[in-house]
């Protein structure tokens, strides 16, 4: 409406207004969920400091704030370990809470961390 005003009347300042408190709508929401990223994030490496997890884990921890799905082969390439040891560092996470496997297969598991893509898609916390 505010838009079409725009175009008929040159009612500029309604829609103005308008798109303005979108955006900073838009921006306190996108500050709201980078912050409840970064504690979930310092939640996890704190998860992992606990329990004593080697920094291969908590360099996965790191990279799953970029993707959030992960396999194992992903994993080894990322980590540059053997694919036992990518196990180990996935199974390691998925024992805190972190990831949890998606596919229900024994071979090609994938697994995800669930709560930084709620938080991601949603906004919701962990």
């Amino acid at each position: 409406d505010h838009l079409l005003a725009v175009s008929q009347q040159g009612a500029w300042e309604p829609w103005l207004g308008y798109f303005l408190h979108g955006v900073t709508e838009q921006a306190a929401d996108g500050l709201a969920r980078a912050e409840r990223l970064l504690a979930l994030r310092e939640e996890f490496r704190t998860r992992c400091h606990a329990n004593h997890c080697p920094a291969t884990t908590l360099r996965l921890v790191d990279e799953l704030f970029r993707s959030p799905a992960v396999t194992l082969a992903w994993t080894g390439k990322l980590l540059g370990v053997t694919p036992r040891a990518a196990q180990g560092n996935i199974n390691k996470l998925v024992q805190l809470g972190v990831l949890r496997e998606v596919t229900g297969q024994q071979r090609n598991r994938a697994y995800v961390a669930e709560a930084i893509v709620r938080t991601v898609e949603v906004g919701e916390g962990a």
